[in-house]
């Protein structure tokens, strides 16, 4: 490969015939020797990875606008796992380039970032549009994360109107209202509400003696923690030290602790309704 290309290619993962004329022989040889890969009209890359379709993209279309999960890899979840760039163009192309997704939607201007590095939909937008895609999950992991928060995920919604799905997605908020990290935390703060059970806060603050937890689910007078153990931030054995460390932390400080996992969410309404009767039935011999 010409050495000038390579070092084009070196400081970044594609490479635009438009604005690189000088090189435009030296791109066409390294295409026909096979060194090249053609992306988008007049953009080309090394690979077909994420990080080289989302540069030939800005290239090809500097006005272009990630959304959903490529918007979320960029700004707030870079671990999410679809290498496809799903973006927004103005531009027209018949170009059918694999791993890229193009429409024309409209996008309301203060749903889109713009960065140095190319533009995508705001966090609570591409949460949104992600949910679509995925799931209320989607959703979980914005607010673990601390990417978005409910209002501004209901701000967000209020200026994406007429969209398909949109009714789950109201479903989904409505269901968030207490703001769960996860499907475990939904689960049970649906299963709560629908008992009745009150007095709850969910990811709730506490200091113990040596750190800051936050509770899953906790119930702040009588001290009562229900934790919920998912597989996937719970596998690990020093995640499983940890989390029998912190227990210990909450009991020293006068908390009841319970656990519960997918397999055993059933018995947490009467676990949680028994041992809250066992916690006040001594207050109110107090009261009397």
């Amino acid at each position: 490969m010409n050495e000038q290309l390579a070092l084009e290619l070196n400081n970044s993962p594609a490479v635009s015939r438009k604005q690189n004329p000088a090189l435009a022989g030296q791109i066409d040889r390294a295409v026909r020797d096979g060194e090249l890969i053609p992306l988008l009209p007049g953009t080309y890359g090394l690979d077909r990875t994420f990080e080289t379709l989302t540069r030939a993209l800005f290239l090809w279309d500097p006005n272009a606008v990630l959304v959903q999960g490529s918007a979320a890899r960029v700004s707030w979840w870079p671990d999410y796992s679809d290498d496809r760039v799903y973006a927004v163009t103005t531009r027209n192309t018949r170009a059918n380039v694999p791993g890229i997704r193009l429409t024309r939607s409209l996008l309301h201007p203060d749903l889109i970032v713009v960065r140095e590095d190319g533009r995508f939909q705001h966090p609570a937008a591409s949460t949104l549009d992600l949910a679509r895609e995925i799931g209320a999950g989607a959703l979980d992991e914005s607010l673990r994360r601390r990417a978005t928060s409910l209002a501004a995920l209901r701000w967000a919604h209020s200026l994406m109107p007429y969209r398909l799905g949109n009714q789950l997605i109201e479903r989904y908020l409505k269901e968030s209202k207490d703001e769960p990290w996860s499907y475990l935390e939904r689960d049970a703060h649906g299963r709560l509400r629908r008992a009745d059970i009150t007095g709850w806060k969910s990811n709730y603050r506490v200091k113990l003696r040596s750190e800051t937890a936050f509770l899953d689910i906790a119930f702040p007078g009588p001290k009562l923690n229900v934790e919920l153990d998912g597989w996937e931030f719970h596998r690990e054995r020093t995640s499983f030290i940890r989390d029998r460390q912190r227990d210990n932390l909450l009991r020293l400080a006068g908390w009841t602790v319970l656990r519960f996992t997918i397999e055993t969410m059933s018995d947490i309404v009467p676990m949680v309704s028994t041992i809250l009767a066992e916690i006040r039935t001594p207050e109110r011999r107090r009261a009397a």
